[in-house]
């Protein structure tokens, strides 16, 4: 797998930057063939969009484990542990689902949301901090538009398996529309 290493720095504007490059590896991916497969499969299958949107939900939790960013730059890129604890690693939707099927929360957004896309579902990734002072995860809202004639936006985080309902205790959070 290509890797590319930048420097982003910490706090909000290196979320903000990360945000910005899964949107791009998201948007990219869209017109990735196996993407456009997964997502045509899983809407021959439903009968509505709200079971297109739980059907891409389900998929995207049961084929992709939970692997936190340290263990997976020292896994993939070699990393010492030092170096590896203060990696942000991102897994483009096509690596996740061709070779890793590991990957954290902003790897399961990206597939998510790139799923989405293809089949026409708006989509927001949305950042979130439990505590002020820091951004801990991310997951996405996805609009449904044909059942509610402009977008509803409902969470839907792949990692902790809610849908539907909003998290507790956020602080702060930044969304961008995928």
């Amino acid at each position: 797998m290509k890797h590319k290493r930048i420097e982003i720095g910490t706090g909000d504007e290196a979320v903000k930057i990360t945000l910005k490059n899964m949107l791009r590896l998201a948007r990219r991916d869209a017109k990735n063939q196996n993407i456009i497969d997964i997502a045509r499969r899983l809407e021959r299958k439903s009968k509505n969009e709200n079971e297109l949107v739980n059907n891409i939900f389900n998929f995207v939790k049961e084929n992709i484990k939970y692997r936190y960013d340290n263990v997976a730059a020292t896994d993939i890129l070699g990393l010492e542990k030092d170096l590896a604890d203060r990696t942000e690693l991102l897994i483009a939707p096509i690596h996740l689902i061709a070779t890793e099927k590991k990957g954290d929360c902003d790897d399961m957004s990206m597939l998510f949301a790139t799923i989405c896309l293809v089949a026409n579902i708006p989509v927001n990734f949305k950042a979130i901090a439990w505590r002020i002072e820091a951004f801990t995860h991310v997951y996405c809202e996805v609009g449904m538009v044909k059942t509610f004639q402009k977008p509803y936006w409902i969470p839907s985080d792949c990692v902790l398996g809610i849908f539907g309902k909003e998290q507790k205790g956020i602080k702060r959070k930044i969304i961008e529309r995928v």
